[in-house]
């Protein structure tokens, strides 16, 4: 969605996915899931070690939610 570049993105369920490290939960982002969200998004955030750690867990998270935005 223009302005952002998302990480990744399911545009059928207005779906962003940010994958995130220590630089990241300022103001700055907080803007910009507002917008995201005002215009229809959900945004999902993982910190990058939930995502190595864990990337079953946080793929069957994001496809739960898929699930729910889709019906």
């Amino acid at each position: 969605m223009p302005p952002y570049v998302l990480d990744f993105a399911c545009v059928e369920a207005l779906l962003a996915v940010e994958v995130d490290s220590g630089q990241h939960g300022g103001a700055a982002d907080a803007r910009r899931d507002a917008a995201l969200s005002t215009a229809g998004w959900l945004v999902l955030r993982y910190w990058n070690n939930a995502v190595l750690q864990n990337v079953e867990g946080v793929v069957a998270d994001i496809c739960r939610h898929v699930r729910e935005r889709l019906g």
